[in-house]
């Protein structure tokens, strides 16, 4: 078990390879997020970088191109469906503990060197910190869409 990969489509195709015959490989991705207006103040050195560096500000895949990696990989698209989560974490600190967990801002900044990540990483923390200090935390939901995939070799 995997958690956020930053290159869904190199991650597909080594579990493919990994894979026994008749073997199942699911994932579970995020697709993209509707943030509440205080998280695009948060946001924005992620959105910089991206600019900075030429990439997309949408970081996230589509279902389909997920999809056609299965297939790519050699293998079945058995199951497929979409999710939809809202998104509370209540806390700055719970916040924080779930971004450096799930590695958020590396999944979003997919593509940058690793120093440039971990500078955007401490700019992001740090705005999470002032932006919950003066924002009730009502306002900062989401929601997040996402889908789950499950195939086999």
């Amino acid at each position: 078990m995997f958690l956020h990969f930053t290159d869904p489509t190199r991650a597909i195709r080594a579990m493919a390879r990994l894979v026994r015959s008749g073997g199942c490989v699911a994932i579970s991705a995020l697709l993209d997020v509707d943030w509440a207006d205080p998280w695009q103040e948060i946001l924005a050195p992620i959105h910089d970088a991206l600019r900075i560096h030429g990439l997309p500000v949408e970081p996230f895949g589509a279902r389909p191109q997920l999809e056609r990696d299965f297939w790519a990989a050699g293998l079945s698209v058995d199951a497929a469906e979409d999710l939809l989560e809202p998104g509370d974490y209540r806390t700055v600190d719970i916040s924080i503990a779930v971004w450096r967990q799930i590695r958020m801002t590396a999944v979003m900044l997919k593509g940058l060197p690793a120093d440039a990540v971990s500078d955007v990483e401490t700019a992001v923390e740090d705005r999470m910190r002032d932006v919950w200090s003066r924002t009730d935390p009502r306002d900062m939901k989401f929601v997040a869409r996402g889908c789950n995939i499950i195939g086999h070799r």
